[in-house]
């Protein structure tokens, strides 16, 4: 898969406010001369905090194998952390993930931007409940905070 002929390895997320520390803007999914997608920061009343939140993009993570049991080679993930727990609740239910997970890692804080490396061994998310969903929530690695994510591309 490419994004204006940038293969998906190779795109960064920066937002507006870093357009200025972006080499090259073909490769920015938001910069009007790259990608020239809408960015957009989630609304306050779906966070914790009560603050607009922002999202994170990365591919070290996936939520499924291949139907052969194989790893996927490529997952792109976005992540929205710090949501409340009622987002989650309401998420998961929806998803019918039994009960919030807590993932151990800490591979979803990572934001594609700058000279972020597609990592060589995707891991799979801590939790069987999570695999083979497409999106859902768990609680963050060290419990402060709950974690919405949604697969945005895999292979």
């Amino acid at each position: 898969m490419s994004v204006n002929g940038v293969s998906i390895e190779n795109v960064r997320f920066e937002g507006p406010r870093d357009f200025s520390n972006i080499d090259d803007v073909e490769y920015a999914v938001f910069h009007p001369r790259g990608g020239g997608n809408v960015f957009q920061i989630a609304p306050s009343d779906l966070m914790k905090s009560r603050e607009k939140g922002d999202w994170v993009y990365n591919s070290d993570l996936r939520t499924r194998n291949q139907e052969d049991g194989e790893p996927l080679k490529l997952s792109l993930i976005a992540y929205l952390i710090g949501v409340t727990e009622i987002v989650c609740k309401v998420e998961n239910d929806e998803e019918s993930i039994p009960r919030l997970k807590s993932d151990q890692s800490n591979f979803y804080s990572k934001n594609m931007v700058g000279n972020y490396v597609v990592p060589s061994e995707i891991r799979l998310l801590d939790h069987p409940d999570l695999v083979n969903h497409q999106h859902g929530c768990f609680q963050s690695y060290d419990g402060n905070n709950y974690v919405f994510y949604s697969v945005l591309f895999e292979r």
